[in-house]
């Protein structure tokens, strides 16, 4: 149907596999959930960088650089990039600001979020849907609007840094908008983890969430509390495998990075583990994923 397909390239796991088993009473009904993805029909990315470029106050007209475009201003070395990947993401900098840092306290928390409430409203972003995030340094308050999907944060966000006086000294985010799609078939939670075993799933293997803390959840499970035996031109090999026994199971969203830089905002498990742990899996049916061989480094943004 309109639901777009959620691409995997084939390729070796980076990070602690997982060998995952559920109780025989974890429920496993498919039915329908709600998707997102970026969409960004229509957008000009000289428009965008003309519209940035005078909300941050860069003299210069945009040029394009490849496929990016770019403004530039000579004389006080402040620039405006925006990108052309599918989130049309940009970036400004005052070079001159960051290079020589104005002296003073930061900025307040409020203060902060304030101005970047109002000026991001003014490039038409819908700071209703923003969870923020301040962090006071040295001379820079840097404000995070986290873009929130059903109520939680996303990995999207926008990025403003301010000076004592209350410039903006850096910033970046992005323009491409969000369409929701309704029409995903997901499969029941027992398949799910039944499924995450088979050999090309590997490329989607669970993802542990972070604990109250920030912190995983959970540890390997399987490694050695002592050294094993080993003989002198024969050592062993250990192999971190974390057992994870899924106890219960709750249907949200998860985000996938594709190869080409966009984003899928997709059904899927949140797992919770008879030790606490939580990890995520997808919950859409086998037909919204393709498997397709990893881009090699040419093809690759």
């Amino acid at each position: 149907g309109d639901a777009p397909v959620l691409t995997v390239p084939i390729e070796k796991p980076k990070e602690l596999a997982v060998v995952m088993t559920s109780d025989p009473g974890l429920p496993d009904t498919p039915g329908s959930a709600i998707g997102y993805r970026l969409v960004n029909l229509g957008i000009s990315r000289p428009q965008v960088a003309g519209v940035l470029a005078s909300t941050f106050g860069v003299e210069g007209s945009p040029k394009a650089d490849g496929l990016d475009w770019i403004v530039s201003d000579a004389t006080t070395g402040a620039s405006l990039t925006v990108a052309a990947d599918p989130l049309v993401s940009w970036s400004y900098q005052d070079a001159a600001a960051l290079a020589s840092p104005t002296p003073g306290e930061p900025i307040d928390a409020d203060k902060a979020i304030t101005l970047a409430t109002q000026l991001l409203a003014g490039i038409g972003v819908d700071t209703s849907k923003i969870d923020w995030q301040v962090d006071r340094f040295e001379g820079v308050t840097r404000v995070t609007g986290w873009q929130l999907i059903d109520d939680a944060r996303s990995q999207l966000s926008w990025v403003l840094g301010f000076d004592p006086n209350a410039n903006v000294v850096e910033a970046s985010g992005f323009s491409a908008g969000l369409e929701q799609i309704p029409s995903y078939d997901v499969v029941g939670a027992a398949t799910a983890v039944k499924r995450i075993d088979q050999p090309q799933w590997a490329g989607l293997r669970p993802r542990r969430l972070p604990g109250p803390e920030g912190q995983p959840t959970t540890q390997p499970t399987s490694a050695p509390s002592a050294p094993l035996p080993v003989s002198a031109n024969q050592p062993s090999l250990v192999v971190p495998v974390a057992t994870i026994h899924v106890t219960a199971a709750d249907l949200g969203l998860a985000q996938y990075w594709q190869s080409d830089g966009g984003m899928l905002i997709l059904p899927s498990y949140v797992l919770t583990a008879d030790d606490g742990s939580h990890w995520s899996i997808p919950a859409i049916s086998d037909q919204y994923v393709r498997f397709v061989p990893p881009p090699t480094v040419a093809d690759a943004p």
